[in-house]
């Protein structure tokens, strides 16, 4: 069976998700084309559009407000691939930001009748624009995206089309043939969202994102000595890039409470921009930029005494199940699908932006000690998020789309 992917970037926690799960379904014999929208090469073939066509589309995004209508050059070579490979299923991932012409990309599939499969990675392919709107409290998209008051929010746009982008969604998804889609959320809270979207006519079910247990588990290192931290109680965070919405603002609110009332507490942040670097250095945070280096993350994950992540915004949470993995407890917010990952004796789950809490969570951990927690924290990713099985899930998928044709 020959499956084509794609997605819309090779520069995100969701992509690397991809590529192992693309590696693991050819394991089993399967045939497999992934293809990302960036200039890029995979397998010595090339990625389908130019840094030039990106940079206009990405203009074109961002100053007209434009979710669907873009240049259609990259999404009529995504159809040459098609075409070219001929794959018994396509697997779409991300579509947006400049990914792709929705309206091109959907009739061509409607008209090649292949099935799809459509993981969804956050909210976009069923709002006028935003892949989240928690913070912002925004639920116009379960009835009609209009007057947007959150353009600067990711993606960010300049002129509002919210409306329209949304109506044209509708109107092409309501062209297509229902069976020959399946949807995937990658968290439960996720799939809630699509059942009370555009997408709710789709068959959809759950498979949520997983981790390589063989490769991501504790590992004695040699960063407390590096970094001069062997009597430091060390607080991790992790994010492929910091923002508002990822919770930075209430990492330096935790470094400015937290030092009265922890001792020998030490934040560490890894994933900031140059900008952030300095800020950090100022309030005394240990920051690093943003590293895809599994191995070195491991490291970080082993050895810190605890792993917080403040975001409001989690379609899912890859850094805190990788951190679990090794053994670390978890500190989070009670907002989206965080608490999925939760189960007794692996950290705590709080009201968000509830910082005298968090240093609370963090004392407890302190006075348990980090093995307290250890072995319920691996268990919990061994046996809930193991990525062999979410990508057998997929295999499975597959194979019974297979069988309905």
């Amino acid at each position: 069976m020959k499956v084509l992917m794609y997605n819309c970037t090779d520069k995100s926690g969701g992509f690397t998700v991809i590529k192992n799960l693309k590696e693991h379904v050819e394991s089993y014999g399967f045939d497999v084309f992934l293809s990302v929208k960036d200039d890029l090469n995979f397998d010595g073939r090339r990625g389908i559009i130019s840094k030039v066509f990106n940079k206009i589309n990405r203009i074109i995004n961002f100053k007209f407000g434009y979710d669907y209508e873009l240049l259609p050059y990259q999404t009529n070579k995504l159809i040459e691939i098609i075409k070219r490979e001929n794959p018994d299923i396509i697997h779409l991932h991300g579509l947006h930001s400049g990914g792709v012409n929705y309206k091109r990309l959907f009739e061509f599939l409607s008209y090649y009748k292949r099935p799809v499969v459509w993981t969804q990675h956050d909210c976009c392919a069923f709002t006028g624009k935003c892949a989240y709107y928690v913070i912002n409290q925004c639920e116009k998209w379960q009835i009609e995206c209009h007057n947007c008051q959150f353009l600067s929010s990711y993606p960010a746009y300049e002129k509002d089309r919210t409306r329209k982008n949304f109506i044209n969604k509708v109107n092409i998804y309501n062209k297509l043939d229902e069976n020959q889609f399946t949807l995937v959320s990658v968290s439960q809270w996720l799939n809630k969202q699509v059942e009370q979207s555009i997408l709710s006519g789709f068959p959809h079910i759950v498979i949520e994102n997983g981790v390589d247990v063989e490769n991501v588990k504790f590992k004695e290192s040699f960063i407390r000595s590096k970094f001069c931290l062997e009597d430091k109680f060390i607080v991790l965070c992790v994010a492929s890039g910091w923002s508002e919405r990822k919770g930075i603002s209430d990492i330096f609110k935790l470094s400015n409470d937290i030092k009265n009332k922890i001792d020998n507490v030490q934040i560490v942040i890894i994933g900031c921009d140059d900008e952030q670097i300095k800020k950090c250095q100022e309030l005394g945070i240990i920051a690093l930029k943003r590293t895809s280096n599994l191995e070195e993350l491991v490291e970080w994950y082993s050895t810190a005494d605890v792993f917080f992540n403040p975001s409001m915004e989690e379609t899912f949470g890859l850094v805190t199940v990788e951190a679990m993995a090794c053994g670390t407890p978890i500190v989070g917010y009670d907002s989206t699908a965080f608490p999925e990952l939760f189960c007794d004796g692996v950290g705590y789950c709080v009201n968000p932006h509830d910082i005298g809490t968090v240093i609370e969570c963090f004392n407890t951990i302190k006075m348990n000690g980090r093995q307290f927690y250890a072995d319920n924290c691996r268990t919990r990713v061994v046996s809930k998020f193991n990525s062999i099985k979410q990508y057998e899930k997929y295999i499975e998928l597959y194979n019974d789309i297979k069988e309905l044709r």
